[in-house]
C-alpha cells in the first residue's frame, strides 16, 4: 500500500527540485512510469505557475488536485489531516534576496502552514523539508523547536552528500581532517550550499565527520 503524501513547492517545471524529488513518485525513478517510491502524491500546492509549468498537467496526468492553499493541500479540501506525509520543496522560483544575497525562499511559511494543520488535527506526520532549513537562524531554530514541539518526524538535507564519488575517493579512517574545501561555480547561496554538501560528501565517513564541523571549510 503506497503512503498517500501531499506536495508543497515554490514551483514546478523541468528539471526543478520538485520536478526532480516529485517526479520520481509520479513518474518512477527514472520518469519512464516504472517504479519508483512507495508513495502517492494526492494533493499539491504550487506558490508560483512560471510559463513552464508542468504542475497542472501532471495533475491531469495523475489524477490528484492542486489546491490553492497549504492547508487544504494537507486536508484534502476538508477540516483534518488527510494525509500520512509531507513534501515541502523550497527551491526555485521568484522570490526577493537579503543583504547577504541569500534568496528568501517561504520555506519558514510552508513549515508554518503544515504545523498549523498539524496542531488543528492534533497529530503529525513525517515531513520532508529539500535542502536547509531557512535563510536565518531565527527561522531555522523556530522550524525546528516547532518540529520537536509537534513531534513531527522531520528530515531536511541535499542528496548531494549521499551521492556517487566520482571518481571514487577512499580516505584512511585514522584521517582526521584539519581543512577542507569546496568549489562552486556562483557565489551565491545556493551554490555555496551546494559547495558545503559536497565538502561534507568528501568526509562522510564516521570517524571524518566527527572531525569535520570544527574544522574551517575554504569556498572557491
Amino acid at each position: 500500500m503506497k503512503k498517500k503524501v501531499a506536495a508543497v513547492v515554490t514551483e514546478y517545471r523541468k528539471w526543478s527540485h520538485a520536478d526532480v524529488i516529485v517526479g520520481k513518485i509520479l513518474e518512477g525513478f527514472t520518469y519512464d512510469g516504472g517504479a519508483g517510491p512507495a508513495m502517492q502524491v494526492v494533493s499539491m500546492y504550487v506558490d508560483q505557475f512560471p510559463a513552464a509549468d508542468m504542475s497542472r498537467a501532471l495533475a491531469k496526468k495523475h489524477g490528484f488536485t492542486i489546491y490553492d492553499s497549504i492547508e487544504k493541500a494537507l486536508t484534502l479540501g476538508g477540516d483534518k489531516l488527510a494525509v500520512e506525509g509531507v513534501i515541502c520543496v523550497g527551491e526555485h522560483g521568484k522570490y526577493p534576496e537579503n543583504a547577504r544575497g541569500q534568496i528568501l525562499y517561504p520555506r519558514r511559511r510552508f513549515f508554518e502552514a503544515v504545523a498549523r494543520v498539524f496542531e488543528r488535527s492534533r497529530k503529525s506526520v513525517p515531513v520532508f523539508n529539500d535542502k536547509h532549513l531557512a535563510a536565518t537562524w531565527k527561522d531555522a531554530k523556530w522550524m525546528y523547536d516547532k518540529a520537536r514541539e509537534l513531534f513531527v518526524p522531520f528530515l531536511a538535507g541535499s542528496s548531494v552528500p549521499v551521492s556517487w564519488r566520482r571518481p571514487p575517493l577512499k580516505l584512511p579512517q585514522a584521517l582526521v581532517a584539519l581543512d577542507r574545501g569546496g568549489a562552486g561555480h556562483s557565489w551565491n547561496s545556493i551554490c555555496r550550499m551546494r559547495a558545503l554538501s559536497r565538502s561534507a560528501l568528501v568526509l562522510s565517513h564516521p570517524r571524518h565527520a566527527r572531525s569535520s564541523p570544527a574544522s574551517p571549510c575554504t569556498l572557491t
